[in-house]
């Protein structure tokens, strides 16, 4: 008798297969799970820093330029219900002076030395005692702002020449005097942040008044301001307000105070 001859057969049954490929499935679809989700996460990461570096940006710019306000010289201006824009005159250096124009237009003040400037502008003027917005912007006589500073002699003390004659309406109780420039604006208008200057005094705040336009910030959603005015017991302080739409529908407020000397 003849023994037959046995052929081993190796390889997978179509069950092994099957489960083969249903765990292939699964880790394939967990796996895209876990990729999509750190991609996600990369994404919302970047999205907020960038967020965050555009608030720190408008923050930045518009405290260090109010920081240098003259006292009770802002000012809001409203579109669309919302106060997005503000003004304000910058102060450039500070000082005190020795007699002013006070009861009689005069033609110059004298003053201690300016301190940390190296000229004075075209466009300068002295403050006194500010208190009045909207005189300050009319530019009244008598008044707080001179006319323009013509010429500026220096000596043991200096001599501040205006270009007509002046009358101060107050006199500081410091003694104090400020050098002032042209008007500064900030206006939020369609998520962008612009800044105005060099156009000049004018009595009535309108955005169509402003001029030269510098871009400061893009990327908002919206932004707007709140003026809360100084007192004898505490200072002014505007509030810088920005919203930001991320994706997926979330919005991140962004608010900065920042304090406004009040003593003129």
């Amino acid at each position: 008798m003849h023994g037959a001859s046995l052929h081993e057969q190796t390889g997978f049954t179509l069950v092994e297969l099957i489960a083969v490929m249903v765990i292939a499935g699964i880790l394939a679809i967990g796996s895209t799970l876990f990729i999509s989700q750190a991609v996600k996460g990369v994404s919302d990461t970047a999205e907020r820093q960038q967020v965050a570096s555009i608030a720190w940006v408008v923050s930045e710019k518009v405290s260090r330029d109010l920081r240098n306000a003259l006292p009770d010289s802002v000012r809001l201006g409203s579109s669309g219900g919302s106060d997005v824009c503000l003004e304000f005159i910058p102060t450039i250096a500070g000082t005190y002076y020795l007699s002013i124009p006070f009861g009689a237009e005069g033609p110059s003040a004298e003053v201690m030395e300016f301190q940390n400037i190296n000229a004075v502008g075209n466009n300068d003027r002295l403050a006194v005692y500010s208190r009045d917005v909207a005189s300050n912007y009319n530019l009244n006589n008598p008044g707080a702002i001179s006319s323009v500073i013509s010429s500026v002699s220096t000596g043991s003390t200096s001599t501040v020449n205006f270009t007509s004659d002046f009358e101060f309406q107050d006199s500081s109780p410091q003694s104090r005097a400020y050098l002032v420039t042209d008007p500064v604006a900030y206006c939020f208008i369609g998520g962008v942040l612009n800044r105005y200057q060099d156009y000049g005094f004018n009595g009535n705040f309108a955005v169509s008044n402003l001029a030269n336009p510098v871009v400061i910030a893009t990327g908002m959603q919206s932004g707007s301001f709140e003026y809360d005015g100084s007192a004898l017991s505490k200072n002014a302080t505007v509030s810088v307000q920005t919203r930001f739409a991320l994706a997926g529908g979330q919005t991140f407020d962004f608010d900065q105070e920042v304090q406004i000397r009040n003593v003129p």
